[in-house]
């Protein structure tokens, strides 16, 4: 009994250890942040600034990763933001250049924030278009499908409440389509077509008067004002100071992206690129002052290491996970220790149904050895007898030795029939021997 009592206790240590190694393995296997074997960087289009700086970018993360980078071409903003959140994992991008205001949020979280984009209403300086109304009825580039520019020309255009003939060309085709007024162009100031196109003097920068106002009802823009000579000193273009308004351009994941990837690229980011690189770049000091995006956590606690109330919600959550862990492991332990108690107590109960069967069977011997006694007075039968009766009370004795079975009745009630049999037996053979002297 022993013996099986001691393997039933290893078993259940056993199978207690064995699940909470099953449960620890599940957990890391879900809990752990896998990295892709390759990370997909969406540029947007190939002859614009984003595809130059997700160029210089890839390969400062590939070196902090040690897995190999791709830049995904896209046609803007839009067209990234469905790599980003594309099912089939070979074509999905893991980090996107993004404009701020041009996608919806849903699913995505910001990195970085990286540049200005500003707003340029540029006009040919021969067609008499000096105010924003006076695009009205014009023919306007507003920027290609499906990119960040013509949804930032479309807002412009909806607080004017103006309708135009709105065209999509490249930045290389305004220079030569003669049929095009103006065009919308948002971009960093630093872009090198819109540069050449300012520079040849046949465009004008149009101001945005209402800047503030913009800036108010779209929570994306701020106000901005060009400075004069900013593409050209000779001749000095502009020549006037000019208003506007600005997004901000930002490198975004998805919401569930591993946290080492953001923060391998957060330090590729800025110990590989700089002002010398990008000089309009936002520094890493002001990232959390530019909110086009909600903030990835590996993010938010680069750029603010004591973030005191990020640090306290983790030890709380932290701490509620390990008093969940505590709680289970208590349960675990009361309910085998429950049942280690129920299968104990089963063992009782069928030790003692066993040994009540072999009571039994003593007591009917004893019976059958007290009818034969009845039948004779020869001594030497009748001691016999008393031996038999003898080795049947010592052998119950060494066998019964559970307490429960002790204290019960018919154990008592067995032991007093022994006694009065052995009596009654040596009274008749003292009878029998002083018969047999006479």
């Amino acid at each position: 009994m022993a013996q099986r009592r001691s393997r039933l206790i290893r078993r259940g240590v056993a199978s207690a250890m064995l699940a909470v190694l099953i449960g620890s393995a599940i957990t890391w296997l879900v809990t752990r942040e896998w990295l892709p074997r390759t990370f997909r960087i969406s540029s947007g289009q190939v002859e614009g600034r984003y595809h130059e700086f997700a160029r210089r970018l890839g390969p400062a993360i590939e070196a902090r990763l040690g897995r190999p980078s791709e830049v995904l071409p896209s046609e803007g903003s839009l067209a990234s933001r469905e790599l980003l959140l594309a099912d089939d994992s070979d074509r999905r991008a893991d980090l996107a250049i993004l404009q701020g205001g041009s996608v919806p949020l849903r699913g995505l979280t910001m990195i970085a924030p990286l540049f200005p984009d500003v707003v340029h209403v540029v006009a040919r300086a021969d067609r008499g278009i000096e105010t924003i109304e006076d695009l009205r009825g014009r023919c306007v580039s507003v920027g290609e499908p499906g990119s960040g520019m013509q949804v930032s020309a479309q807002h412009l255009l909806d607080h004017y409440a103006i309708e135009l003939d709105a065209r999509s060309v490249s930045f290389d085709s305004l220079a030569f389509d003669d049929e095009l007024d103006a065009a919308i162009v948002t971009t960093n100031s630093s872009n090198r077509a819109l540069r050449r196109l300012l520079a040849g003097g046949q465009y004008v920068l149009v101001p945005v008067i209402d800047a503030d106002a913009i800036a108010l009802i779209h929570y994306h823009y701020h106000a901005i004002t060009i400075p004069r000579g900013l593409f050209c000193e000779s001749p000095r273009i502009p020549a006037e100071p000019v208003p506007t308004v600005a997004t901000t351009a930002f490198l975004a994941t998805r919401a569930d992206a591993p946290a080492r990837l953001v923060e391998e690229t957060l330090e590729a980011l800025y110990s590989e690129i700089g002002p010398w690189d990008f000089p309009d770049l936002i520094p890493r000091s002001r990232a959390l002052d530019w909110h086009p995006a909600p903030m990835h956590p590996a993010a938010r606690s680069f750029f603010d290491p004591f973030d005191h109330l990020g640090w306290t919600a983790t030890v709380l959550e932290s701490l509620s996970a390990l008093k969940e862990l505590l709680f289970a492991m208590a349960a675990g332990a009361y309910l085998l220790w429950d049942r280690w108690r129920r299968v104990r107590e089963r063992e009782k109960q069928e030790e003692v149904r066993v040994q009540k069967e072999r009571l039994d069977l003593f007591l009917e011997q004893t019976a059958a050895i007290e009818r034969e006694q009845m039948d004779t007075d020869d001594p030497r039968r009748l001691r016999e007898l008393l031996d038999r009766v003898v080795r049947i009370k010592l052998h119950a004795l060494s066998q019964f030795t559970h307490e429960t079975l002790r204290g019960d009745g018919t154990f008592a009630l067995f032991l007093l029939q022994c006694n009065n049999l052995t009596n009654v037996i040596q009274l008749k053979i003292v009878i029998a021997t002083m018969r047999q002297r006479r």
